[in-house]
């Protein structure tokens, strides 16, 4: 379930915006293997020592990217999905609306909600954070900026400003970053690999 959902994501993400980074990479991956001119780089690239660390490299790259993309709405493939308060999640749509998903996985709250108690219709969530064992979320309403908490029923309800607290902001463009960071470390661990078996065939050859 978790990994067909991150499947679409990455595939979704790759379509809108990554198309030209993966034109210039496969680009350049052309260029190594197969100019004459690159011939003394390949050699010198493919030694083992060194294509295991491009390798480490990507490993440890993919895994601070899935741990950090959880708190963005980025589904993760090794950890486990972001639980807040509640047992609610984010959850990010295809058209980068950001949401908070109860339980039931339902939209309690994103984009076109109306909040308990108030009459202001939210048009984005700018902002999250944890706060004594409670959601707060910082919304852009029709009405201007407003902070929410989320009650007892999955109920959003309007709050006053809290100090102190350690926000989760610019969402869409970490969603972003952390996506972007995952595939590339995919690539970048794929070419490890290719280096490695270039190098060990080499090595067999003499």
């Amino acid at each position: 379930m978790y990994l067909v959902r991150a499947f679409k994501y990455l595939c979704g993400y790759i379509r809108h915006y990554c198309m030209i980074t993966i034109l210039i990479i496969t680009l350049l991956v052309f260029l190594f293997y197969f100019s004459k001119r690159m011939k003394r780089i390949r050699e010198l690239v493919a030694r083992p020592i060194i294509s295991l660390t491009i390798i480490a490299i990507a490993s440890v790259l993919f895994l601070v990217a899935d741990y950090n993309g959880r708190y963005y709405g980025l589904s993760p493939i090794v950890f486990n999905p972001l639980r807040l308060p509640q047992d609610v999640s984010i959850r990010i749509d295809r058209y980068y609306n950001f949401y908070i998903t109860g339980e039931d996985e339902l939209e309690i709250c994103g984009p076109g909600f109306k909040m308990d108690g108030t009459s202001g219709i939210v048009e984005s969530i700018q902002g999250y954070t944890v706060k004594d064992s409670v959601l707060y979320i910082n919304c852009t309403t029709d009405q201007g900026t407003e902070t929410y908490r989320l009650d007892k029923g999955e109920l959003f309800c309007k709050a006053e400003n809290i100090e102190n607290a350690n926000w989760r902001t610019h969402l869409i463009e970490n969603y972003e970053k952390f996506t972007l960071f995952r595939i590339m470390s995919v690539l970048l661990f794929l070419i490890g690999i290719s280096l490695y078996i270039l190098g060990t065939r080499r090595k067999c050859q003499r």
